[in-house]
């Protein structure tokens, strides 16, 4: 093939480097100029150093200028072609049409449901509730921590020494959800229903994302497309997957999981490194994912193979080591904001969040042989509910490490049994929600009927808790 039939296929490796970096630069000018003509100029000032933009006109003209420059010196392929070629590619890319399917079918679903229970069901009268708007449909997706996300994108972080640990405080919640909803935020306008609809856009587009990147990992290592794309249906059907379309950090947490670990087998160590730095910036477990790398690395021989080059060791080491550096920077944020660089860990104990040990569960079972299980469930259903979503993940470890490998059980033991010793069965049915080898398991495991069937049961149960998240009621 030619040179030139090369150039034609709009295949980035064959463009000079030139050639790429104005493509570039011309569509951050672009996206640039029209955040300005959406929502403002801006003023920037790092030291001594100022920065203003007020008009949309200089970028657009630096981008016309940049663009006629380049297709005069290039005009094949045009960057109108590389867009459509880059489309296609992601949309013929395995695992994206049943990724899709199964995105489109769930996210709407709940979104339905929870929208007709408001109607419905409606809202308990003494509920206190942080609104963006009177229409239900636009103010669904604010519920419960939406609020605290919304807080601090719209006015950063603040913290106040003259209140104790135990009240609620934006510290505790992690960076990295709120500058995304921040800078897409300022594509819509950046007003807060700009933000919402921001918070919305990221977290289903994350999840999508995510699913992609389950179906190759699943796909990899069942060594079976249809138990890939079973896993997929389990993922997002699964009770807690509700989640996934609200303005939580479930979704970033699932996609930088997967994608760390895909990419971690793979060896691509600078992928592994953007997505380790990203998960440790966006939950308090985000660092977690280190032990899991560490085990993928010990399980390939990477650390102790005489065949592995020494800068391959090193090299994999830091990819390992990336999920704890992005708290790493947050701590260090938090150090210069308040004196103590795991203050953002202290203020959990607003939230309930101390260390319980087995207290809670004990508490629970003593209660529950007193009085019976029925007036149990009746007097704690919602403790009840996460109790089973934490028992069966549990479970599961020993399966997934028989038939996935010990590392995907450490996963899931890293992220459930903390916050289980710390704070019991607050929020645990949303912590299995991430825990994504379990439904690998599930899909290796049964056969494709029955996989369908448990798919049904977990999505009348998410209907279940789409009605009781989206009214305002502790489903979480």
């Amino acid at each position: 093939m030619s040179a030139d039939s090369n150039l034609s296929t709009g295949s980035a490796s064959s463009l000079p480097r030139w050639a790429r970096v104005l493509d570039a630069l011309s569509i951050a000018l672009l996206l640039l100029s029209f955040v300005i003509h959406v929502g403002g100029g801006f003023r920037l000032r790092a030291g001594p150093i100022r920065l203003s933009l007020l008009s949309w006109l200089p970028p657009m003209a630096m981008a016309v200028a940049l663009l006629a420059a380049r297709h005069w010196r290039l005009p094949r392929p045009t960057i109108l072609g590389r867009l459509a070629l880059s489309y296609r590619r992601i949309t013929s890319s395995a695992g994206w049409s049943d990724a899709w399917g199964i995105f489109v079918a769930t996210r709407v679903a709940v979104f339905l449901v929870g929208l007709m229970a408001v109607y419905t069901i409606g809202i308990p009268d003494n509920e206190l509730r942080f609104r963006v708007s009177e229409n239900e449909a636009l103010n669904l997706p604010v519920r419960w921590d939406a609020g605290w996300y919304l807080n601090i994108t719209t006015g950063g972080y603040r913290w106040s020494r003259r209140l104790e640990e135990h009240k609620y405080q934006n510290i505790a919640f992690f960076p990295g959800f709120p500058i995304a909803i921040y800078l897409v935020g300022r594509l819509f306008g950046g007003a807060i229903n700009a933000h919402v609809a921001a918070g919305v856009l990221i977290s289903h587009l994350a999840f999508l994302w995510a699913l992609v990147y389950l179906y190759r990992l699943a796909r990899d290592l069942t060594g079976d497309a249809h138990r890939a794309r079973d896993a997929l249906l389990l993922t997002a059907t699964y009770p807690y997957a509700v989640f996934y379309g609200a303005i939580y950090t479930e979704s970033l947490f699932l996609l930088g999981a997967v994608a760390a670990i895909y990419e971690f087998r793979a060896q691509r160590w600078s992928r592994v490194v953007a997505w380790g730095v990203m998960i440790g910036l966006t939950r308090p477990n985000g660092f977690m994912l280190a032990l899991t790398l560490g085990a993928l690395a010990i399980a390939q021989g990477l650390w102790t193979r005489k065949d592995v080059a020494m800068r391959t060791k090193i090299i994999s080491l830091a990819a390992t080591a990336s999920p704890i550096l992005g708290v790493a920077l947050y701590s260090a944020y938090i150090g210069v904001l308040t004196g103590n660089p795991f203050q953002w860990s202290a203020q959990h104990a607003a939230w309930g969040r101390t260390f319980t040990g087995a207290t809670p569960f004990v508490r629970s079972a003593e209660f529950a042989a007193a009085h019976g299980f029925e007036f149990y469930a009746r007097s704690s259903p919602y403790e009840l509910m996460n109790g089973v979503a934490a028992a069966f993940a549990l479970a599961a470890t020993i399966p997934v490490a028989l038939r996935l490998g010990f590392p995907y059980a450490i996963f899931i033991l890293s992220n459930i049994v903390p916050p289980l010793l710390v704070g019991g069965f607050i929020s645990i049915g949303r912590v299995t929600s991430t825990m994504f080898p379990i439904f690998m398991w599930m899909a290796q495991r049964e056969s494709p009927r029955t996989t369908v069937l448990v798919a049904v049961a977990f999505a009348m149960l998410q209907a279940l808790g789409a009605a009781l998240f989206y009214t305002w009621r502790p489903f979480l």
